[in-house]
């Protein structure tokens, strides 16, 4: 039996583009607007390309030269900052989606 875990994914209604400078993250609905830089848009990236959160973890642990644990704590808070201005929602999901 395949295990559950929480999926993340952007909101319905938001739109994104990406250069090589930033990730520009879009809610015309709303009016509003967020620039990504850095390793909240690597994260955003691997997020948009359902990357798991343990994948997500790991990339960011290498990339930001930092321990698992370190790097659980800052993908958890981007996620949650994301989900409360609403361009990401949280969703139940099987193991490896």
């Amino acid at each position: 039996m395949a295990g559950r875990s929480i999926v993340y994914r952007s909101a319905p209604g938001i739109a994104w583009v990406k250069d090589a400078e930033l990730t520009l993250i879009v809610d015309d609905e709303r009016g509003q607007s967020w620039s990504l830089r850095g390793l909240e848009a690597a994260v955003w990236d691997l997020m948009t390309l359902s990357h798991s959160f343990a994948e997500i973890v790991n990339l960011v642990s290498l990339l930001a030269h930092c321990a698992p644990d370190e790097a659980a704590s800052i993908v958890t808070a981007l996620l949650h900052q994301w989900e409360q201005q609403g361009i990401v929602r949280a969703t139940e999901g099987s193991e490896g989606e």
